[in-house]
């Protein structure tokens, strides 16, 4: 390995542990139990170079692919997509709410429209 990228990897691995000590000992000071989060999504070998990538919240299997890395990588971003759509889910009253105003906006405006034809 060359010596530079050995020793930036040296330093990178340096910072990380340093951020893991202060983070914990920031866990500690505040008297907080440090939460640990689980992947939800897991590989999980089939053989035959295949594997699975099972949701453990609810136990399916969400895609069976050749090859160990582009199985994690297909796990990664069914965490990204599981993340994304958890942060960004719209309840279905906020959408009832705006498609109501949205009826009642256009049934106005064609009153409008109209009333003004009419009175031509």
């Amino acid at each position: 390995m060359n010596p530079t990228i050995q020793q930036s990897r040296a330093i990178l691995d340096g910072l990380r542990q340093r951020a893991t000590l202060a983070t914990a000992e920031f866990y500690q000071k505040a008297g907080i139990t440090a939460a640990v989060v689980s992947p939800r999504f897991s590989v999980v070998p089939h053989g035959n170079n295949l594997f699975g990538v099972v949701d453990r919240q609810t136990g399916t299997e969400r895609a069976e692919i050749a090859g160990h890395l582009n199985a994690c990588r297909s796990a990664q971003d069914f965490e990204c997509a599981a993340r994304l759509t958890k942060t960004t889910k719209i309840k279905v009253a906020y959408v009832a709410r705006l498609m109501t105003r949205w009826a009642l906006m256009c049934a106005v405006m064609l009153g409008g429209f109209a009333f003004m034809g009419v009175t031509r």
